[in-house]
């Protein structure tokens, strides 16, 4: 050690250097503190940040699953129209199918009953011709009656019986026609009448 020395002194010195590094420390450390006190700021920021963002993409995601419920709703309700409108289409089908089966049936009725009408006018026809021609007959016989003197009278008796024997015939014959025609008639016309009420309650379906 040297002579000129001092301990005292170089005591201080120390003392003083390491104040001085203690400072330094001191001011060190406060910033260093300031830094983590920065640091814990922009952590819990970026939590809070986080967070925001968890519940922004959790708002999201359910957002999209009401949507997809929905969708997934109106594809059932969709679904389920579609299938009932096959359903009526199917009914519609059907009806019409209906329709056109009592209508082919109502035209074959029609067309009986346009034969009979045919058949019952050609035979009042045939009647009347005949009973013009009975009358001619009995005509005549009337006329060549009063020609006739009475000891002819037998044959005018003979002729007569012919005549009213026509007239008979003629009866029998119109009231056979009557009694064969109106059941038919009837018959026909009560399967037009049911045709035309079951095609229009289909029509109403309808």
């Amino acid at each position: 050690m040297p002579e000129n020395s001092n301990p005292l002194s170089d005591l201080e010195n120390e003392v003083a250097e390491l104040s001085l590094a203690l400072s330094q420390q001191t001011t060190s450390i406060g910033e260093l503190k300031e830094v983590v006190g920065r640091l814990w700021k922009e952590v819990d920021a970026s939590k809070i940040a986080s967070q925001q963002d968890a519940v922004k993409i959790h708002d999201k995601i359910d957002q999209w699953i009401e949507t997809n419920r929905l969708i997934l709703e109106s594809s059932q309700h969709l679904l389920k129209v579609i299938m009932v409108n096959s359903e009526e289409t199917q009914k519609s089908g059907d009806s019409y199918r209906s329709v056109m089966k009592w209508g082919e049936e109502f035209s074959q009725r029609q067309s009986e009953y346009d034969k009979t009408m045919k058949q019952l006018g050609d035979t009042f026809s045939r009647l009347k011709s005949f009973h013009e021609n009975l009358q001619a007959t009995n005509e005549k016989l009337t006329k060549l009656n009063q020609k006739k003197s009475a000891g002819i009278f037998p044959i005018w008796r003979a002729d007569s019986f012919v005549a009213l024997g026509l007239c008979g015939a003629l009866a029998i014959v119109i009231c056979g026609c009557f009694l064969w025609v109106t059941p038919v008639l009837n018959r026909i016309n009560n399967q037009l009448a049911a045709s035309a009420a079951r095609i229009q309650k289909l029509e109403q379906k309808q």
